[in-house]
């Protein structure tokens, strides 16, 4: 027998391994994007309510959202709903940075440029 039992131990452990962060990295991906979805459609319904006449397309990138965010602050209108929008976008910030820090863990990292996962 000698070393295969090892070597296809060590071998379902590493596939195993590389099966659960690929998961783990997809629901946290997810996840971001769920939130990021959630929050602009909070955001249009703010808007609409406040402006009917004002179209808002749908946000891709938390930059988008961060611009979302300063116009709804600025209106007067809906000033008030501006802090529980901080709160979310703080969420979805700390989401992003806990996804790119995973990537960026070194054996999570290897894992990551194999299945092809990069930072938001």
């Amino acid at each position: 027998m000698g070393f295969i039992p090892i070597f296809i131990t060590l071998g379902g452990f590493v596939f195993l391994f590389m099966m659960v962060v690929n998961h783990n990295l997809k629901q946290k991906k997810q996840l971001f994007e769920t939130e990021l979805t959630q929050f602009s459609s909070t955001i249009k319904s703010l808007f609409n309510s406040s402006n009917g006449n004002e179209h808002i397309s749908d946000v891709k990138s938390i930059k988008e959202a961060e611009a979302l965010y300063h116009a709804l602050k600025s209106n007067e209108k809906t000033h008030s709903e501006a802090v529980t929008a901080q709160k979310k976008l703080g969420e979805i910030r700390m989401l992003r940075h806990n996804y790119n820090k995973l990537i960026k863990t070194k054996p999570y990292s290897f894992v990551a440029t194999l299945m092809g996962h990069h930072s938001i």
